[in-house]
């Protein structure tokens, strides 16, 4: 088995790190609750050059939101995308470490692969997570920046029955060599930042 290092995302000149989920952007795009919120949350970040990141995944996320969920034409879908695009958010690719990091997350804190996905990206980037969704948030700890202040919003499809196949077969995710390198990448992470 070869470890890996998770990826060295370089910073850039500007301000705070940010990674934000797809239930942000869409709030952006959509007339809902928060979408005031996170329009003057994505001011704010443009005002002190905030690093805006998002994972490759977001682009499709979106997308799929907007055709499925929302009802948009694919011309509308495209006008959604160059806003989205105008904000300079940063697409950062899934690695391999960076998927082992978010199935640890998934398991540890019961979130789907998509949300698990920012999660990992957060930690590896050393960045805030932003999100309308409460238990990513909390998921994330110190690093969760939740966007408005009302219950939860989630992106993702209805919660399917992942609960009890983790339970039914949890050994892979505790087994003495996927902690092992989890371990090992976190370990050579934290060396990276010394």
């Amino acid at each position: 088995m070869i470890l890996m290092a998770l990826p060295s995302i370089p910073r850039t000149a500007m301000g705070d790190r940010v990674v934000v989920d797809a239930s942000v952007a869409m709030a952006m795009l959509i007339a809902e609750e928060k979408s005031g919120a996170a329009r003057d949350t994505f001011a704010a970040w443009s005002r002190a050059g905030s690093d805006l990141l998002v994972p490759s995944h977001f682009w499709v996320e979106v997308a799929n939101s907007l055709v499925r969920r929302h009802a948009r034409s694919a011309d509308q879908v495209m006008v959604g995308l160059v806003v989205l695009d105008e904000l300079a958010m940063r697409t950062i690719d899934l690695d391999r470490p960076t998927l082992l990091l978010a199935l640890d997350r998934m398991v540890a804190f019961r979130l789907s692969a998509y949300g698990a996905v920012y999660l990992a990206l957060a930690t590896a980037a050393d960045a805030q997570l932003a999100t309308l969704d409460r238990r990513l948030a909390e998921a994330a700890g110190g690093r969760g920046l939740l966007i408005g202040d009302s219950e939860p919003h989630r992106m993702a499809e209805t919660s399917a029955a992942y609960d009890s196949a983790v339970a039914a077969s949890p050994a892979w995710a505790y087994s003495a060599s996927v902690g092992t390198h989890i371990a090992d990448l976190r370990r050579r992470t934290m060396a990276g930042r010394a």
